[in-house]
């Protein structure tokens, strides 16, 4: 039931993901010119930053459907996995 939740999440989270990217190389393409269009830059802003939430948002989703799932033991696993990750990430930074 779990590997059900992620994969459904995941396929939209890739969609939402590969959208923004694109208008973000948009986004940049237009502010390295000489004099970039702000109307454009601001309508590839208004277009983005609801799909960044709808990202947001698609994550706690998935979050909260799989801790229906979980029994307690696990979604505390699960916790402590997350945040090893989260050290080892920030080692692998240098913070």
């Amino acid at each position: 039931r779990l590997r059900a939740v992620h994969d459904s999440h995941a396929k939209k989270w890739i969609r939402l993901r590969s959208e923004i990217q694109i208008l973000n190389v948009d986004l940049q393409s237009e502010l390295a010119k000489t004099s970039p269009d702000l109307s454009r830059v601001e309508s590839l802003l208004k277009k983005r930053e609801p799909l960044r939430t709808e990202l947001l948002l698609e994550g706690l989703k998935t979050r909260s459907e799989a801790s229906k799932i979980l029994t307690e033991e696990q979604r505390e696993r699960l916790h402590k996995m997350r945040m090893e990750g989260m050290t080892m990430e920030e080692e692998e930074d240098g913070s």
